[in-house]
Order: structure tokens, then C-alpha cells, then sequence
């Protein structure tokens, strides 16, 4: 079994529930040599002759049942050098192209996949596939799981129960996760993703994510190098945002309060931000004055260097009777008033129609 593949696409296929240790053993794909050796054959030019793998040095952990990918490519290797180049030149010229795609009449000819225990991507099938695609540069592959740990199940049904808890028996955002996208949800996310990412000035950092819901946009800040706090105030979510970031082996300090309430902004207002994230979640306390008031004071308790904004639309029913109902601009403003910000750019608007904004600190 190997991890660390390229994110995958789970597609319908015939899949199991099976106990046991066989989501223990484990190797990433980029750690193996013969993933080392392809690399230097279709990247850099290296004749196959001349890697790892030909040359037998490989180590006992890239044993693979019945035989050392040594063995196997030491057997007509200029066959097995043509086809990942071809592969290689196809992929980087085409994309990756499913059994559908390509016409070949084995539909369920893909990369298959098991899950772990602990929701780890396992990879069982078309090892040589998946190398390559990683290797080009592919960022999602399609793959059809044959088998799911029993444990992973059981985490995994505690995300449907709970998705069958919330509005309309959906949840907010769409779960990172291959294996739970599939859980009913209203937004996917990933347009906010998109729109705010080039804009991030810090290469790294204390980042605050306010309102994180699911932890989706804490977990991207997380891989972008930041040290991350959460901040949610639904201790149900909270602790689905927090499991969820586990089982993506992220690292992100989860506090659980209402952002306004004096004890929660103690809690996250005793530092610095290189980045504060407040995705559609502020607007909430312009609708009362005291907690407009409040607003203001929070903002000025903590240095903050950039904030990206995203706000509510002027025509939402919700913000008809608020204290204050913000254009973005008026908004952008009554931050910079109040805070170490000191400028503000639009960045974009989402498909909601919320326009989304970066504050600076010059």
C-alpha cells in the first residue's frame, strides 16, 4: 500500500468493508525508487539504465508482492522506457484521461485505491499511473476504491450523521476529503479558494481564520506554511472541523466561542496576524449596535498586517433592519478606521454575488 498520491476523484466502483492491519504498511509514493528513477528518466533525460531501479539498489520497503521492481525492469527495460514516456508526453500534452476518455472499452481499468483507518489514501493498483501523473504535474486523478477500513467507516458516518443535522440536511461546505465529498452540502468553496489565493502577501506565519466552519479555508492556510487558529462558535462543528483536519493531518488550533464574546476574543486577540480570514461571517454583528460597537473594539486590540474580507450583499433580507448595512467600500473603510489596516483592494466577487476584499497594513 502506498500514500500520497495525487488527490483523487472517487468514482462508482464495487468497494468492501474489511477489518484488520492492512492499512498499516505504508510508503510514500515520492520516497520510493522507483518514483526517484521515472523522475530522473522523464525529467531530467536520465537513461533508465542509469537510476536506482535498474541498477538494483533498491531497498527492501519497494518489494512488492511476488517480486523487486528491480527484477521487473531489469526485463526489457526499453519497452518499459517507452511506455512512461509516452505516458509522460500524453499526460503533459492532454491531461489525465480516464478508461471513458480514452475510449478503451475497460471502463473500470482505473487507479484503485483502499482507505485507512484513519481516512489515509492507500494506493492498491496502476502504481506506474499514478508516478507518472504525480510526476507531470497532475493535481487530481480519478480512482475507484476497493476497500474501506472499518474504522475509517465509522469516522465517516459520524460526517454523515452530522450533515443530517444541519440546514435542509446539508452541510455549508463541501469536505475536503475524496472520500466525503460526496456528503450533501450548499457550497462547494472552492471559487473562495480561487479568488483570494494569489492576494495572500505572507509566505508564512500567525494566521487567524474567523468563522471557520469546516476548517476548509484553515486547512488550506495550514499547507500554505501559516500557524493556524480556527475560530468556531458551534462546538458541533467545531469538533468536525477539528477531526476533519486530523484525518488531513493538518495542524490547526481549533478555539470554540462566539469571535465576539470577551472571553473568546482573549483567547485569539493576545498576537500578531500576518493573516486574518474573515470569509462572510462579520457581517453578522452589524446588525446590532452594540455588537457593531463591538466590532470596532476587537479590531483594535490585535495587530493585524492583512485581512481578507469577504462581504454580505447589500439586498440580503437578513441585513434590511441592521444597524448597519455596508457597501463593501463603506465596510473596507470602517475596518481600516479601526484597526492597524490601512488600504484595501476589491479582489473579486464570488458566484453568491459577495464581493471579496484584501486589507493591508503598509
Amino acid at each position: 500500500m502506498v500514500g500520497s498520491t495525487p488527490s483523487l476523484q472517487t468514482i462508482a466502483g464495487t468497494s468492501i468493508v474489511a477489518d484488520g492491519d492492512w492499512d498499516q504498511v505504508r510508503l510514500k509514493l515520492e520516497d520510493m525508487e522507483l518514483f526517484q528513477s521515472l523522475r530522473m528518466h522523464l525529467v531530467e533525460g536520465k537513461d533508465l539504465r542509469d537510476t536506482p531501479i535498474y541498477k538494483g539498489e533498491a531497498g527492501p520497503d519497494d518489494t512488492v508482492t511476488s517480486g523487486s521492481w528491480h527484477a521487473i525492469y531489469e526485463q526489457n527495460v526499453e519497452e518499459h522506457s517507452r511506455r512512461a514516456q509516452e505516458l509522460y508526453a500524453s499526460i503533459r500534452e492532454q491531461g489525465y484521461l480516464d478508461q471513458q476518455a480514452l475510449d478503451s472499452g475497460l471502463p473500470h481499468d482505473e487507479i484503485t485505491i483502499r482507505i485507512g483507518r484513519d481516512g489515509a489514501i492507500l494506493l492498491e493498483n496502476s502504481i506506474h499511473r499514478a508516478m507518472i501523473a504525480k510526476i507531470a504535474g497532475v493535481r487530481s486523478v480519478p480512482a475507484i476504491v476497493s476497500a474501506r477500513h472499518s474504522g475509517w467507516m465509522e469516522r465517516r458516518q459520524r460526517f454523515v450523521d452530522f450533515a443530517a443535522t444541519r440546514e435542509s440536511g446539508k452541510l455549508y461546505g463541501r469536505l475536503s476529503h475524496p472520500d466525503l465529498r460526496d456528503i450533501p452540502h450548499h457550497h462547494a468553496l472552492d471559487d473562495r479558494v480561487g479568488l483570494f489565493a494569489d492576494h495572500i502577501r505572507a509566505e508564512g506565519g500567525n494566521a487567524l481564520d474567523l468563522g471557520c466552519d469546516t476548517g476548509l479555508f484553515s486547512q488550506y492556510l495550514d499547507g500554505r506554511g501559516f500557524a493556524v487558529r480556527a475560530v468556531e462558535r458551534d462546538p458541533d462543528l467545531a469538533a468536525i472541523a477539528r477531526l476533519l483536519s486530523q484525518i488531513e493531518g493538518h495542524d490547526v488550533e481549533f478555539i470554540v466561542g462566539d469571535l465576539a464574546d470577551d472571553a473568546t476574543v482573549a483567547s485569539y486577540a493576545d498576537r500578531p496576524y500576518k493573516l486574518v480570514l474573515c470569509l462572510n461571517i462579520l457581517h453578522h454583528l452589524l446588525k446590532r449596535k452594540d455588537t457593531t460597537h463591538k466590532l470596532a473594539a476587537i479590531l483594535g486590540t490585535f495587530e493585524i498586517d492583512q485581512m481578507i474580507l469577504q462581504c454580505h450583499r447589500q439586498d440580503e433580507p437578513q441585513m434590511q433592519t441592521a444597524y448597519r448595512n455596508f457597501s463593501p467600500a463603506e465596510f473596507a473603510q470602517f475596518i481600516i478606521d479601526n484597526s492597524t489596516l490601512t488600504r484595501y483592494e476589491e479582489i473579486g466577487v464570488g458566484s453568491d454575488g459577495r464581493t471579496m476584499i484584501s486589507l493591508l497594513r503598509d
